[in-house]
C-alpha cells in the first residue's frame, strides 16, 4: 500500500526539485541505437506534490533507460490548479505535465495546446475508462497508470458487529445505523464529518448518493451537460441528496462538533472508534494504515462500504497524481521523447510501477501485486463495478461544491435554494468555458 504523511498532503508550498537521472552514451552503441537516443538532454516535468515514491522511482527508471535528464518542477500544494493556469496563461510550456483528467484540464485549450493521444495502445487496454476520464470532445489526451480515487465510507467494524449492524448500501440504512447507536452507543457518533476542512463534505453530501444515477449509457452528468436535466430540479438526484444529507443532519446523526470538526481527528474517531464511519477518498487508507499500526492491523478494525441513494454504487475520480499529458512546445524532438515516456509507463514500465505502489491495475496488461488485504480489495472491487463522480466534468460547480456544502451544513440554505444556486454556477462556467451547446 502507498506510503506517505498526513503532513505531506497538507504541506505548504514546495520548491524547485531538479532529479537528473542520467546515464552516458555507451561508446560501443551501434549508429541505430544512438539514433534511437535523444539527443535531447533534458525534459522538464511539473509534478503534482504528492507523488509516491513508486511514482518518482518510474521517473528515474525512464530517465536512465533513454538517457535523458527529467527536470521535475514540483507544483505548489495549495491551489495547485490555479498556479497551473497561471503558468499556462503567461506561455510557460513544461515537456510532460503531471495534472487532472477531469474538466479542469480543458481550460488549457487541449486541441490546440495537447498532443492527442487517442491511437496509443493504452487508451484500448484501459476499458471505458477515457470515455470519462482524461478526454474531450471525444479525443483522448491523458494518460493515466495510478488507480482512480473512489470514495466511500470507512467504517468500525467493532461498531457495527457490537451493535448488532451491517455496512451500510443505501442511506436508508444510514439513517437506521443512526437511530441504533442513538439508542443503544450514544457516545459513538455515526458519521463523522468535518466542517472545517469543508471539501469532505461533498461525499456524502452528493457523490455517493448520486453514484447509482450515474449508471447507464447516459448518466446524470451527461444530462446536465446536454441540457436534459437541471442540478437545481426538484425531484432531481442533486436536490434529493442534499435533502437526504441534511436529514442526516437534523437526526443528530453527525459528531456534535461538526461545524468546526477536521479530517485528521475524523480518522482518529473512526479508528478508536468514537466514531462508526467517515467519508472520505480511498487515498486516505495508507494513513490510517500508518495510524493504526500497518496494513494487517487496519484490515482487522476497518471495512468499506458504498452506499448510494438505494443501492451500493461507488463514486470515482481520475486524479492528478500518475496522469500524464504531453502539451505541443514545439519542439519535436522533445514531444517525441516524451510519447516514449506515455508508452513507457503505459506499456514495459507499468508493471513494476504496480509491484512498487500495489496499486490495483487499470490497463489490462498490468497484474495485481501479491499481499492484497481485504480492505484494498474492496477499495478496488468498488472501483470496477462504480461509476465516474458526477461533478467530474461540470465546471465552475466542481470547485464551488464544497462551499455549498458548507453553506447546507451551516444551515445558511435549504436544498433546493442550493440547487438553484448550483444550476447558475454551472451554466454561467459553462458559458465561459465555451461548452458545445453552451
Amino acid at each position: 500500500m502507498r506510503r506517505y504523511s498526513f503532513a505531506v498532503l497538507l504541506a505548504a508550498a514546495l520548491a524547485l526539485l531538479l532529479v537528473a537521472a542520467a546515464a552516458s552514451r555507451s561508446g560501443s552503441s551501434s549508429k541505430s541505437s544512438s539514433a534511437s537516443k535523444a539527443s535531447v538532454t533534458t525534459l522538464t516535468v511539473w509534478t503534482y506534490p504528492n507523488d509516491t515514491a513508486a511514482t518518482r522511482a518510474l521517473y528515474g527508471r525512464f530517465a536512465k533507460k533513454f538517457h535523458v535528464k527529467l527536470k521535475l518542477v514540483i507544483l505548489p500544494t495549495v491551489a495547485t490548479e490555479t498556479a497551473v493556469q497561471t503558468k499556462w496563461n503567461s506561455g510557460a510550456r513544461p515537456d510532460i505535465l503531471e495534472y487532472q483528467p477531469t474538466s479542469l484540464f480543458w481550460s488549457l485549450n487541449p486541441t490546440k495546446n495537447l498532443v492527442d493521444l487517442s491511437k496509443m495502445p493504452f487508451v484500448k487496454r484501459s476499458g471505458s475508462l477515457y470515455k470519462v476520464s482524461g478526454s474531450y470532445n471525444g479525443h483522448v489526451y491523458a494518460a493515466q497508470v495510478a488507480d482512480p480515487t473512489v470514495f466511500g465510507a470507512f467504517y468500525n467494524k467493532a461498531v457495527l458487529a457490537k451493535n448488532g449492524l451491517t455496512p451500510p448500501k443505501n442511506y436508508a440504512d444510514l439513517m437506521h445505523i443512526c437511530q441504533v447507536l442513538k439508542d443503544k452507543d450514544p457516545n459513538v457518533a455515526a458519521i463523522y464529518e468535518s466542517g472545517h476542512d469543508q471539501w469532505p463534505l461533498q461525499i456524502l453530501g452528493g457523490l455517493t448518493y448520486v453514484a447509482q444515477y450515474e449508471q447507464g449509457e447516459t448518466g446524470y452528468e451527461e444530462k446536465i451537460l446536454n441540457k436534459k436535466a437541471k442540478l437545481s430540479d426538484s425531484n432531481g438526484p442533486f436536490v434529493k441528496g442534499l435533502t437526504a444529507y441534511k436529514n442526516l443532519q437534523t437526526n443528530g446523526c453527525f459528531n456534535s462538533d461538526v461545524q468546526t470538526a477536521a479530517v485528521q481527528q475524523g480518522m482518529n474517531d473512526v479508528l478508536s472508534g468514537k466514531a462508526a464511519m467517515a467519508f472520505l477518498p480511498s487515498d486516505f487508507a495508507p494513513l490510517l494504515s500508518q495510524q493504526i499500526g500497518g496494513d494487517a492491523k487496519l484490515d482487522k478494525a476497518i471495512g468499506w462500504a458504498i452506499p448510494s441513494a438505494t443501492s451500493p454504487v461507488a463514486p470515482w475520480a481520475g486524479g492528478p497524481k500518475g496522469t500524464w499529458f504531453v502539451p505541443k512546445t514545439g519542439n519535436a524532438q522533445k514531444q517525441a521523447i516524451a510519447l516514449k515516456f506515455i508508452s513507457y509507463v503505459t506499456g514495459a514500465g507499468y508493471q513494476r510501477y504496480l509491484d512498487e505502489s500495489h496499486n490495483y491495475p487499470i490497463i489490462s496488461t498490468g497484474k495485481q501485486a501479491p499481499g492484497m488485504t481485504g480492505l484494498q480489495k474492496a477499495i478496488a472491487a468498488s472501483y470496477k463495478t462504480g461509476t465516474l463522480a458526477f461533478n467530474t466534468n461540470l465546471v465552475g460547480f466542481n470547485t464551488q461544491f464544497a462551499t455549498l456544502m458548507a453553506k447546507l451544513l451551516a444551515g445558511q440554505g435549504q436544498p433546493a435554494q442550493l440547487g438553484q444556486q448550483a444550476q447558475i454556477i454551472f451554466e454561467q462556467a459553462a458559458h465561459a468555458a465555451h461548452l458545445k451547446g453552451w
